[in-house]
């Protein structure tokens, strides 16, 4: 049974304040004790969040979606990243790819649903399109077989929840589509990133996740061939190949980018 194929997303579509997120991210990253994280987030509820199971739940949530790695270099930058200061806006795409990385079902739905619509251009994406994908997901996935359509319908609820609050859409009913443009920072950081959690894969354009990018396969070597990038990584393209080799190693990505930001 796959593990990473789960409703995980409702939990994190849940939290009422995602500065909690972050912050639990913060902790971890400093390897901050459990009994610290505890005391701050479930003892002093920092965050008005209304249980104690709630605050308890969202903890498990937030360490299974956020707070799991393929190796230790995939370990190793998400760690430099939350321990930085500044650089916001790559921690709120980052919440997006870890999340689309540890958990199959939030990957499929984005790759064949989210994002599928948001590069065709269109203006928004409704709730009943990712309940039509899921029934659709369902018909031919043994875990998601299993699940009530009560269970589909919240799931889809939730990622547009997700969505909404990390500013990817707007709207209630019908979820209008931000524009997401990501900054330079962020481009270079989600580099690093495939490298890391793919360290045999050069060619970027086969990594699974490349579309998290939000950038079209076919203008993706234009953009990385900048003079901005060229510090950070070297570029091969031959055609339908985009092959990168990294300047810096995992664990001084960060500190580089945020001297020169």
């Amino acid at each position: 049974m796959d593990k990473t194929i789960n409703t995980s997303i409702n939990i994190i579509g849940s939290i009422p304040d995602y500065q909690f997120i972050y912050d639990v991210l913060h902790q971890l990253s400093k390897n901050t004790s459990e009994n610290e994280i505890n005391e701050s987030v479930i003892q002093k509820n920092l965050y008005s969040i209304r249980t104690e199971e709630s605050r308890r739940r969202f903890l498990r949530g937030v360490k299974s979606a956020f707070w799991q790695f393929k190796n230790k270099n995939h370990e190793l930058l998400i760690r430099s990243l939350f321990r930085s200061d500044g650089l916001e806006n790559t921690k709120r795409f980052s919440l997006f790819w870890m999340l689309g990385i540890n958990n199959t079902l939030f990957e499929n739905i984005t790759t064949n649903a989210f994002i599928t619509a948001y590069l065709s251009g269109r203006v928004q994406i409704k709730n009943d399109e990712i309940v039509a994908y899921l029934n659709h997901f369902r018909e031919n996935n043994k875990v998601v077989k299993e699940w009530s359509d009560y269970t589909i319908d919240k799931a889809a609820s939730k990622y547009l929840t997700f969505l909404k609050k990390i500013d990817f859409v707007k709207g209630r009913q019908k979820k209008e589509f931000n524009y997401i443009q990501i900054d330079d920072t962020s481009v270079i950081f989600f580099i690093y990133l495939l490298r890391a959690i793919a360290p045999d894969q050069h060619d970027i354009l086969k990594n699974r996740y490349i579309d998290f990018i939000f950038i079209e396969k076919n203008n993706l070597p234009i953009v990385l061939k900048r003079t901005k990038y060229s510090d950070f990584f070297n570029i091969q393209s031959t055609g339908k190949n985009l092959i990168i080799d990294l300047r810096y190693n995992f664990g001084e990505i960060i500190n580089v980018i945020s001297s020169r930001s």
